[in-house]
């Protein structure tokens, strides 16, 4: 879900940008975000951690999962 509270060129360098604010396992009564998807043949997910962020930058992950569709 994304809220738009602060652009992606800002993310990059906010002071905030590795506070956790969700994670799943710090209670017992999970609390979990879902949302409904219109997917079509030749949809993509990736599923990473949040390791990645910062690591690859969103130019380079476009074009690694474009060149694994087939």
């Amino acid at each position: 879900m994304q809220r738009n509270i602060i652009t992606s060129e800002e993310a990059k360098t906010h002071r905030w940008r590795n506070v956790i604010t969700r994670a799943l396992g710090n209670t017992l009564n999970l609390e979990v975000d879902t949302q409904k998807l219109n997917l079509q043949v030749g949809d993509c997910f990736v599923l990473c951690s949040d390791g990645l962020t910062g690591m690859v930058e969103d130019k380079d992950l476009e074009n690694i999962v474009s060149s694994m569709k087939n």
